[in-house]
């Protein structure tokens, strides 16, 4: 027994320093990639210039922070060291924060974080982070670090990134046209009824949006933008009681799991399940704003919508006032599929 403790304790001094060695170089490669989209194209270049590896080593190297936050099961207040994400990504990479369009945050495991529009405002103070001051300290699913959004909910935090692509635009660009559907239309009853919950991906295929990534707007003020990749192709849509939506589906992660859904978005196509309440309807606004800084503020599109639906003809100058006294967008939209059943979509036109 004591010559076999001495043997591991004279091949444990041998392979030591190796070993010590080997976490050394795997610091050198941990990591992940930036990716820089370009405007005039949205994918990415496979150039030097659009696509970079940062390590752990090199975010570590910058200023150190620590920001406290509630844990929200415990809500107990959590210390978490690390490096903010923005001088990280402008270390690497020479942009203009300004004109980030969307940030897309990878893991190794499928899932993802998408933050675009306003929202883009709450992801400056996100943090790199690779301590916990706690009593639990650093958990092994968090990986070799973890990125923070503070002011987004949690289901936006990604552990072990693999990589960040960067989307930059000159300006905020809309597409001429928006559509909007309502699902209790006659065209989606075969979806309605359909024995088995229909996928999302069908729903979107159905009104012009296959293939392409999308958003999702809940009861509870949460919104959440989604990859149309493989894991996003698994979601199943399950209606509720109250005719709202919940995420479900074998292998769809819990962070993407949202319920209480009543809008969902892809480019310039949205989609109701049902007609939203008064309280839906005020929340819709702020969140359909938020992802669409432009479409707030325009009151062309509301204009059409009234010759469209009523043929009213409204003066531009006194719109405004117009629609703070008697319609806001939605009521607009919800009048314009009440005269016209027949329509499975209204189309709405509108100049920049």
């Amino acid at each position: 027994m004591r010559s076999t403790s001495l043997l591991l304790v004279f091949v444990f001094s041998i392979i030591s320093p190796f070993l010590a060695f080997c976490r050394m170089k795997n610091d050198d490669i941990v990591g992940f990639w930036v990716s820089i989209s370009t405007p005039e194209y949205w994918e990415t270049l496979a150039t030097p210039e659009s696509r970079y590896f940062i390590t752990l080593t090199d975010i570590q190297s910058l200023a150190h922070h620590t920001i406290h936050l509630p844990d929200h099961k415990t809500k107990k207040m959590i210390a978490w060291e690390g490096v903010y994400l923005r001088p990280v990504l402008q270390k690497i990479a020479n942009f203009d924060w300004d004109k980030i369009h969307r940030l897309v945050i990878k893991a190794p495991d499928g899932y993802s974080s998408v933050i675009s529009g306003s929202r883009i405002i709450k992801a400056e103070n996100a943090l790199c982070a690779f301590r916990r001051k706690d009593s639990k300290n650093w958990l092994a699913k968090y990986g070799d670090m973890r990125i923070i959004f503070p002011d987004l909910h949690e289901m936006h935090w990604i552990n072990n990134p693999a990589e960040v692509e960067i989307e930059l635009v000159e300006n905020c660009m809309l597409s001429n046209n928006w559509r909007f559907y309502f699902f209790d239309s006659p065209a989606f009853e075969p979806l309605r009824v359909s024995e088995s919950d229909p996928y999302l991906s069908e729903i979107l295929t159905q009104i012009g949006c296959a293939d392409r990534d999308f958003t999702i707007f809940t009861h509870d003020g949460h919104l959440r933008q989604y990859l149309f990749d493989s894991t996003a192709q698994k979601i199943k849509i399950v209606t509720d009681t109250t005719g709202l939506w919940a995420v479900r589906g074998l292998g769809v992660p819990i962070g993407f799991r949202l319920k209480k859904i009543f809008f969902v978005s892809s480019e310039n196509v949205g989609l109701f399940p049902r007609a939203l309440s008064l309280m839906e309807k005020q929340l819709w606004h702020e969140l359909f704003s938020a992802i669409n800084p432009l479409m707030g503020e325009n009151f062309q599109i509301a204009k059409i919508i009234l010759e469209l639906t009523s043929g009213e003809k409204i003066v531009s100058g006194k719109l405004d006032d117009y629609l703070s006294a008697k319609l806001s967008l939605y009521d607009l939209l919800e009048s314009a599929k009440k005269e016209q059943k027949n329509l499975m979509g209204i189309e709405i036109l509108w100049s920049r």
